[in-house]
């Protein structure tokens, strides 16, 4: 209790409220998200966790700025961008928003380094700056010695890695990653989440990652849970800082 008193204290990065979404299969509609609000705090590890067809993924789509709910609004930086126009959330997610994906999603004839730099590139990066910022994304994941290898020359922890690299490479406020150890061990998995829970203590930035594996539990710091497009439960976690990769 007094953890969530703690915490009311503290000025979200996000905040959905009173999402709802449907959509139409043949002449019936499916509600993806019945009511749903939830705070997303910078320097924290959120997990939304839930069986398929939960909702977990069209809120985690509507965060970031996606796909747009039918009802209720997303107050990032004092603006509904439930309600922006196409351009403006295009931005957002281009400059403030950053994006892991399942599939990984790398260039593959592009090496580590150039993923990266090509990223920063398209969010209009200072070209000053781009080989710097990219050389200090491949050591912040551990990868500063891989930084000429090609995905296929890379693990599949390691290419997640490089993908985080790139998501968190301009800087953004918010890291959205979607089952992003879905295609990994169990071990690599973890490796994954630690790097993600660098990202967001020596960053700063919100992190916020659906899963369906109970092992990543333990290292978020707030998780909620979804069955049936409705919040069933939240939790808090105190985890002690892990300062390897």
């Amino acid at each position: 209790m007094m953890e969530k008193l703690k915490r009311n204290h503290i000025k979200p990065t996000i905040a959905a409220k009173n999402i709802c979404r449907t959509f139409k299969s043949g002449h019936e509609k499916v509600h993806a998200l019945k009511d749903v609000s939830i705070d997303i705090n910078a320097g924290e590890v959120t997990l939304l966790i839930g069986r398929s067809g939960s909702g977990k993924t069209t809120l985690l789509n509507i965060l970031g700025a996606m796909d747009t709910p039918n009802e209720g609004e997303v107050i990032f930086e004092e603006r509904n961008i439930a309600s922006l126009p196409e351009h403006d959330r295009d931005m957002l997610r281009r400059c403030k928003m950053g994006f892991v994906f399942q599939s990984i999603a790398l260039i593959s004839l592009m090496s580590a380094y150039e993923n990266i730099d090509f990223a920063l590139r398209i969010s209009g990066y200072d070209k000053k700056q781009r080989k710097h910022r990219t050389q200090e994304c491949l050591t912040t994941v551990g990868l500063a010695n891989r930084a000429n290898h090609r995905p296929a020359e890379l693990s599949g922890g390691e290419q997640q890695r490089v993908a985080i690299a790139r998501a968190i490479s301009h800087k953004p406020k918010i890291l959205y990653a979607d089952e992003p150890t879905a295609e990994l061990d169990t071990h690599l998995g973890l490796q994954v989440v630690k790097v993600f829970r660098k990202m967001a203590i020596e960053n700063n930035i919100a992190v916020v990652m659906t899963s369906h594996d109970p092992n990543m539990v333990e290292l978020a710091d707030h998780i909620y849970k979804l069955e049936d497009g409705k919040i069933v439960s939240e939790t808090f976690n105190e985890i002690k800082n892990e300062d390897s990769v």
